[in-house]
């Protein structure tokens, strides 16, 4: 294995041979020291500081490619990286090397609940046992893909059923019973939950409640198989967890567990090998304690220290014989049994206090209070595997550690086995003399200090000894140097494919647009966009796993909306104002049978809160309608508008007739926000281009004031028929650029915007987006996570000015009626009075 070291004076192997030889440098052993000379662009030893593991690894991945340079016979199996705690590394390689595709790379040693979605599944099903049946455990365990297909279900099944459960309101607990000492409620447990999906097989919503319980709308939607699967799926885990929750011998554990592949999760050749090796490590759980005699075979223990048990044994249990050696690139633990010879080794990880380990024993430990030779060290023996790690390089070996401060820069120190390496190389060897910089010291040739980050300059000044072989840090360290920051980069540009493949495609004559499709637009434009080539981001609230003890704003909201719905329906059909009270203690048992409410007596107080806003917007309406509510008749005009140059609107707009001309009424309980304003607006225009010539048509829509104690309502005067078809024709155009490419439209933004100048009456205003706006998802996506700086930009501050007055400008000039506070002011309509 070792070499004497003739015909081969590196560094390493000089080292190695001093260690064969037993001597300390070139003199003969008992003479005085003489010093090896080693020529000064040696480098098959070199040790690196680093100031994270992450910065580790990506100097890992710069050593690998750089011995891949230097040497065109070397292969990927040739090298090995290797680290004490090669689990913590994991993840820094997945990202590193597992975006790289010149470094193949193979990851063993990893213990099986970490490496295995199946173990982690596994063991996650046995923790329902401590646990309270939480929805998002549960569902967890259900949206793993070999529990959906054991089930028959696919993921299209799994989000429908999420969606419904989350809506029934479950939350934790499988019953009452399972809640015991608790207070013993049934709201919001799992029983609860299913029940209610199951009415809502039988009856619909509308009418109303059977057993103090009310369905879930939409339940038929998803199949009778899906629900027949989940019951089944509920069944057997809650049969499960009871039988976890109990006391049992080793050999009925053992029977529980191969119950719980059997019976949960599908087999393929993945689940079948973590079967086969948890199942292992249980039956010799089975033959150690028929072994130790005495009953204990017999003895019932707890979950608790089962689960200890079982993870024990599974710590060693890893993919090692897969991953290692496997033709790539290995990473593996700093173990024995590891320290084959390899061209080319890396050793990173050796950070003080980590390595070598610290035995502390308990107090207790008789064996380590009286300590005799021979007794296990665990420092010794990590010595040792440093020394047998050194002695397997064949050509250059690179130690990593993590030694300077991310704040000030400064060395900190490195594990012992590092610093006296570099003490024992100092005492042994020398540079060359005569070489260039032959007086640079041997420490300073051996130890390399990286920049903090990949793109730090020290890896570009002309004759520096660091390199990087990244191009994204090159590109990024360009960026620096100019001073500048780039520019947001547009995805969706018209003139190239896209990162997705889906360039948008010129055509003669546009498809008819939806006027709902136009709305969703002028509210959010960059969604509308993404959406369209099938991107979307999950807006879903978090799933919750307790009872409600407060209502959030979107809960709030459709608890508000519902409660408005029943009263509007009052106002425009003119019933008797007696049916309020009736209609209000429905609207109180509805919620409460909905499990929209906080439990106890809190539920009514946060009742008569929400039911009051929702009061104030109906009342708004009913008294600006007193004049014409009897005579108030529904009615729908269908859409199909040309409205010239391609340009063909479709959809239907909602109204009622009244003796002066058609209305549009558009209530909602919420604080009222720039995009109410473009979707009234959108309506108003299509209804008043359909309109025939010398028909009046207005709209009406009130939100609640900022504060919630007050209504507020905003009134569009009637437009002539051809103004609203050019204005209509304007925003079809802009929403027609917007889907091809993103544009600076940022409706929030553009309504302060333009609100500002017209009440400046158009002196200069600067442009800005709220930050709701910045942070949303989809406009970080379709600027590339630059969407803060974007307003930077001259032409594109000159287009979001430009966007935003030609949506708003002749939106607030047709404003007849804006009720404000006193401290706001009221814009006149062109021709029109306030």
């Amino acid at each position: 294995m070792l070499s004497n070291g003739s015909g081969n004076n590196t560094l390493l192997k000089l080292l190695q041979s001093d260690i064969l030889n037993l001597r300390y440098g070139a003199g003969e052993p008992g003479d005085k020291i003489v010093k090896h000379q080693v020529s000064p662009s040696d480098r098959s030893l070199s040790i690196h500081f680093c100031h994270s593991p992450l910065r580790e690894v990506e100097v890992a991945r710069d050593l690998i490619l750089a011995a891949f340079d230097a040497n065109p016979s070397l292969r990927p199996r040739d090298v090995v990286v290797m680290s004490p705690k090669v689990e913590d590394y994991a993840p820094y390689f997945a990202g590193v090397f597992g975006a790289d595709p010149r470094i193949p790379c193979s990851l063993a040693d990893l213990p099986l609940a970490r490496e295995e979605t199946t173990a982690n599944l596994f063991f996650s099903i046995l923790d329902l046992a401590f646990r309270r049946f939480e929805f998002s455990l549960v569902m967890d365990i259900l949206g793993h893909e070999t529990v959906m297909a054991k089930f028959g279900l696919k993921p299209q099944d799994y989000e429908s059923l999420q969606a419904r459960l989350s809506e029934s309101g479950v939350r934790w607990g499988w019953d009452e019973a399972d809640r015991d000492g608790l207070g013993a409620f049934r709201s919001h447990s799992w029983q609860w939950g299913l029940d209610r999906l199951l009415l809502g097989v039988a009856m619909e919503r509308s009418q109303g409640m059977f057993a103090e319980l009310r369905p879930i709308t939409g339940t038929y939607g998803l199949g009778l198989a899906s629900l027949d699967a989940l019951i089944s799926f509920l069944s057997e885990l809650k049969e499960i967890v009871s039988e976890l929750r109990r006391a049992h011998s080793i050999s009925e554990w053992a029977a529980l567990i191969r119950n719980i592949f059997d019976k949960l999760i599908a087999e393929n050749d993945d689940t079948l090998s973590v079967k086969r090796e948890i199942l292992a490590v249980a039956q010799q759980l089975v033959l150690s304690a028929d072994d130790a005699g005495g009953g204990f075979s017999e003895r019932e223990i707890g979950l608790i220290a089962y689960r200890r048990l079982l993870a024990d044994g599974l710590t060693e249990a890893s993919n090692s014989a897969r991953a290692f050696i496997s033709g790539k690139v290995t990473v593996c633990a700093l173990k024995p049994m590891r320290t084959i010879p390899f061209k080319v080794v890396i050793l990173m990880g050796l950070n003080e206090g980590v390595f070598p380990r610290q035995d502390r024993k308990p107090s207790f430990d008789l064996v380590a209070a009286r300590y005799q030779r021979g007794d296990r060290v665990l420092s010794d023996e990590d010595r040792f595997l440093f020394l047998e790690t050194l002695l397997s390089a064949r050509e250059s070996m690179a130690l990593t550690c993590v030694a300077l401060d991310t704040h000030s820069n400064q060395d900190l120190p490195p594990s012992i086995v590092v610093s006296e390496l570099i003490e024992a190389v100092e005492g042994a060897f020398c540079v060359a003399p005569g070489a260039e910089n032959a007086a640079t010291s041997l420490r300073d040739r051996l130890v390399v200090r990286h920049g903090l980050l990949p793109f730090s300059s020290c890896y570009f000044k002309s004759g520096s000894e660091l390199s990087t072989y990244s191009s994204l840090a090159y590109e990024a360290a360009l960026s620096r140097k100019r001073g500048q920051s780039p520019k947001p980069r547009p995805r969706f540009r018209s003139n190239h494919q896209n990162e997705i493949n889906c360039a948008p495609v010129s055509i003669a004559k546009p498809e008819p647009l939806e006027i709902k499709a136009l709305i969703d637009f002028l509210k959010a434009p960059h969604r509308s966009l993404c959406r369209k080539f099938g991107i979307t981001f999950s807006t879903e609230r978090e799933a919750l796993d307790c009872e409600p003890i407060e209502l959030d704003s979107l809960e709030a909201y459709d608890l508000r909306q519902t409660i408005l719905a029943r009263r509007l329906r009052r106002v425009l059909m003119a019933e008797d104002p007696a049916c309020d009270d009736s209609a209000q203690s429905d609207d109180l048992e509805l919620a409460v049978a909905d499990g929209a409410l906080p439990l106890g007596g809190f539920s009514k107080a946060v009742f008569d809160e929400i039911a009051g806003q929702a009061a104030l917007v109906a009342a708004k309406i009913e008294a600006r309608l007193v004049a014409v509510r009897p005579h108030l008749t529904f009615a729908r005009q269908i859409l199909q508008l040309s409205l010239g140059q391609d340009e063909e609107l479709l959809g239907g707009v909602d109204y009622y007739d009244t003796p002066q001309g058609r209305l549009i009424i558009n209530c909602r309980a919420t604080v009222i926000q720039p995009k109410d304003y473009v979707e009234v607006w959108a309506l108003h225009l299509a209804l008043s281009a359909a309109a025939s010539s010398g028909a009046h048509v207005r709209s009406l829509f009130v939100r609640l004031k900022p504060g919630k104690e007050e209504a507020q309502l905003v009134e569009f005067i009637p437009l002539d028929s051809e103004q609203a078809r050019q204005l209509l024709l304007d925003l079809m155009k802009l929403c027609r650029a917007g889907m091809q490419e993103p544009i600076p439209y940022f409706p929030a933004g553009a309504y302060a915007f333009a609100t500002s100048r017209l009440k400046a009456k158009g002196a200069p205003k600067t442009a800005s987006l709220s930050t709701d706006e910045v942070n949303d998802a989809y406009v970080q996506y379709c600027y590339a996570g630059e969407a803060q700086r974007l307003l930077y930009d001259p032409d594109v501050a000159d287009s979001f000015e430009t966007y935003a007055l030609r949506v708003f400008e002749p939106m607030l000039n047709a404003i007849l009626v804006e009720e404000k506070p006193a401290s706001a002011t009221k814009y006149k309509a062109k021709g029109g009075a306030a």
